[in-house]
């Protein structure tokens, strides 16, 4: 009686995401070594990345003394990034491999303000309100919508109340719909943001990575970072390849 009742407990949603979280840290293992390699080596690439780390500096604000996670880390391009900029943070991720890559990085720059732990997203290994603001990029375009909102579970209960939650998604909208074409381009609909936030305050939408921005970057860096951090207003972020949303517990 007692493990036909405790067969009863299991949660089949439950159950199929930790699943889901297996493939993905079997996948992530393989593609540690070149991750990189494959998305950022490029010019178009390390614009991309640089450019997002400049426009979460911007929108995190951050102050002495505040804890800042970066969720998902991967070879912890934004995490070592933002520490460059003199943000103190911490990243996770569940991928031991990709850890290895972002300590790695970190220690290659001699940075002091950045600390890296394993854990998976849907059960995070820190108290209640310990966190001032979240990041996390490149993460929740990969999951499964039930999986997006149980692990905005765990970013409300880490988050201290007023914290900041920033999340990129790929936009639905970018290049008038051409994303339809990829089938591996998962996006988020504006009813699906306003279900998974349900209990924050939505404070902005900010695009990132404007068809065609790359191609002015190649002729003018500058001039591409300074318009790329200005698309934080419809209609334009949402015509971005990918948006950032930013909210409040």
């Amino acid at each position: 009686m007692k493990n036909h009742a405790m067969n009863r407990a299991v949660d089949p949603k439950r159950v199929g995401m930790e699943s889901y979280s297996s493939v993905k840290q079997a996948d992530y293992t393989k593609e540690a070594a070149v991750y990189d390699l494959k998305r950022f080596s490029h010019e178009a690439g390390r614009f991309y990345a640089e450019l997002t780390n400049q426009i979460l500096f911007d929108l995190l604000q951050a102050k002495k003394g505040e804890r800042i996670l970066d969720l998902a880390t991967g070879t912890g391009r934004v995490s070592v990034g933002l520490a460059e900029k003199g943000v103190s943070i911490f990243g996770v991720d569940l991928t031991w491999k990709m850890v290895e890559q972002a300590k790695g990085k970190a220690a290659g720059k001699g940075l002091q303000n950045i600390s890296f732990h394993l854990a998976n997203a849907l059960q995070l290994p820190y108290k209640d309100n310990t966190f001032d603001k979240i990041v996390s990029i490149r993460f929740f375009h990969i999951l499964p919508f039930e999986m997006q909102k149980a692990i905005l579970q765990e970013v409300r209960r880490v988050l201290k109340p007023g914290g900041i939650f920033v999340v990129e998604f790929n936009s639905p909208f970018a290049g008038l719909f051409l994303w339809a074409l990829r089938r591996d381009h998962l996006v988020i609909w504006p009813r699906q943001v306003r279900e998974l936030f349900r209990g924050m305050t939505l404070v902005k939408k900010v695009g990132v990575m404007m068809p065609g921005l790359a191609r002015i970057a190649k002729m003018n860096l500058d001039l591409g970072y300074s318009l790329g951090r200005r698309f934080d207003r419809f209609p334009f972020n949402h015509l971005c390849n990918q948006i950032l949303i930013v909210a409040r517990k």
